[in-house]
């Protein structure tokens, strides 16, 4: 029987890992054992300022006035700075659907005055079209790079649309608005 003992710890981009027999492995736990109780506190914290800084509203669009374009009354629903997408956006692929949604509302949200969108909401809102997929809803997201701007880490991710983007948002939404 083997008296080997090995312990691998990663916190927040930080690896320890300890090797060796029984005793050595329980003498250097004990050794650390304050540091990596520090550093879990810590990311807890960390955690729990990312979830608060990600239901902060975002700053306002630059413009504020509206952009006089059209107001795709058929797929759209505009209230101050809310909005509802009133049809099931098109798409081959779940990924498809759930970039080309977020374009359409934040096309919508653009034109309400609000460049930048929390990924939370834009979560909340590919749940309600049908088209999140929970494990790679940030990659979907990154999938479309050419038409989105994705700033921020983690929990508290935005969006914004490139101007390509608003090009092809305008797209999808002339499509939706004549169905």
């Amino acid at each position: 029987m083997s008296d080997q003992a090995k312990i691998s710890l990663q916190i927040h981009g930080i690896s320890l890992e300890i090797i060796g027999s029984e005793g050595f492995v329980s003498g250097q736990i004990e050794h650390f054992r304050d540091a990596i109780q520090e550093a879990l506190v810590k990311g807890a914290q960390t955690e729990e300022e990312a979830e608060a800084e990600a239901t902060i509203e975002p700053p306002p669009a630059p413009h504020q006035e509206p952009t006089g374009q059209p107001k795709y009354t058929n797929a759209l629903h505009v209230e101050g700075d809310k909005v509802r997408i009133l049809k099931k956006v098109a798409g081959n692929t779940t990924s498809k659907r759930a970039v080309n949604t977020a374009l359409v509302y934040l096309w919508a949200k653009r034109n309400a005055g609000l460049d930048s969108v929390p990924f939370t909401e834009l979560r909340d809102l590919c749940r309600d079209q049908g088209c999140l997929d929970k494990g790679n809803f940030a990659a979907h997201m990154k999938s479309g790079r050419q038409w989105l701007v994705i700033e921020g880490r983690k929990r508290a991710q935005t969006a914004k649309l490139t101007m390509p983007g608003v090009e092809r948002a305008e797209e999808l939404l002339q499509e939706l608005n004549a169905d």
